[in-house]
């Protein structure tokens, strides 16, 4: 059985400079794929611009085969001050986020 622990970090500024952080732990089993970012912990001012897809390196079957286009992302809307959390999956794939 192949597993791993993810750790990511969101923060969160609005214009005023209030900033929160929410912490998140997953521990993932049996990933036949793998996520590459280049971060897990992203800060984004209160209607700034976010991309979520910016910030994925490479996206790869078990086999080693990139499946970059096949990752989809929740959208983040950022005129909403607080945390918030993304989820990103892969044509009905487990994904390891690393």
């Amino acid at each position: 059985m192949n597993s791993a622990e993810v750790n990511y970090t969101f923060i969160l500024e609005n214009a005023f400079g209030d900033r929160t952080v929410a912490k998140a732990d997953a521990i993932i089993s049996d990933v036949p794929a793998t996520i590459v970012l280049t971060d897990t912990a992203v800060t984004v001012k209160t209607g700034g611009y976010f991309d979520p897809y910016d910030f994925i390196l490479s996206a790869t079957a078990a086999d080693g085969s990139s499946i970059m286009g096949e990752v989809l992302c929740d959208e983040i809307d950022t005129s909403i001050p607080g945390n918030t959390s993304l989820t990103t999956s892969c044509a009905g794939r487990q994904l390891l986020c690393a």
